[in-house]
């Protein structure tokens, strides 16, 4: 039943997305209520940095590329629709779809894979420039250097987070801190398991006239 107050959304992108992850009218005003408390001067819009304070979290090349990947014209500010699409999308994404990203955001020639100079950005970026690795950085680059050419393929980088998870440690806090600010992790926490119940019940759909043919015995 539509009610007074439920939220209208207009870009396609942000309804696909919504859509998608099955998210209702009850998130929708959760995050009306919130851009409207960020949105002090009722302008319709929040900047980047007004963002980063609501979440309690620090702005980073990695964090940007998640807004010029929603917001194409990538102004410094955000609308309504813009702060559903970048909350969701990101709050949604898997452990793997996160190191996929990461990747990509580092990844500045779309080679495939990090050299020497982007690897060292990512390291510096995610930690102000801290040191992260147990051992010299050069020899923690050779170790995950599997094919012997200075460079780190996707896969090596999948190693490198669970050898040393500090490394994109920063990537995990900042969906954790969106999901504590916006809608909280037990909500968050409902919403990927509905969503995956649904996936995994579209899967069996697939799968079963398949199984069912398997089952006749062959002539």
């Amino acid at each position: 039943m539509h009610r007074p107050d439920d939220v209208e959304l207009k870009r396609p992108e942000t309804i696909d997305t919504v859509i998608k992850y099955l998210l209702g009218q009850v998130e929708l005003r959760k995050f009306r209520d919130l851009f409207d408390h960020i949105d002090v001067d009722r302008a319709g819009t929040i900047d980047y940095d007004e963002f980063f304070d609501f979440i309690e979290d620090r702005r980073t090349k990695f964090s940007d590329n998640l807004f010029r990947q929603i917001d194409p014209k990538y102004d410094g500010t955000l609308d309504f629709e813009h702060f559903v699409h970048i909350l969701t999308s990101y709050c949604m994404r898997s452990r793997e779809e996160i190191l996929q990203f990461a990747f990509d955001t580092f990844d500045d020639d779309a080679s495939g894979s990090l050299d020497e100079l982007e690897f060292t950005e990512l390291a510096k970026m995610m930690h102000d420039g801290k040191p992260v690795f147990a051992s010299n950085f050069n020899k923690a680059l050779a170790e995950f250097d599997t094919h012997g050419d200075g460079t780190i393929t996707f896969a090596a980088f999948q190693q490198i987070s669970k050898r040393y998870p500090m490394v994109l440690f920063p990537a995990f806090r900042l969906q954790d801190q969106m999901q504590r600010m916006s809608l909280g992790l037990n909500h968050w926490h409902k919403i990927h398991m509905r969503y995956f119940d649904v996936i995994s019940m579209e899967v069996y759909r697939v799968r079963r006239p398949l199984c069912r043919y398997a089952a006749y015995p062959t002539r």
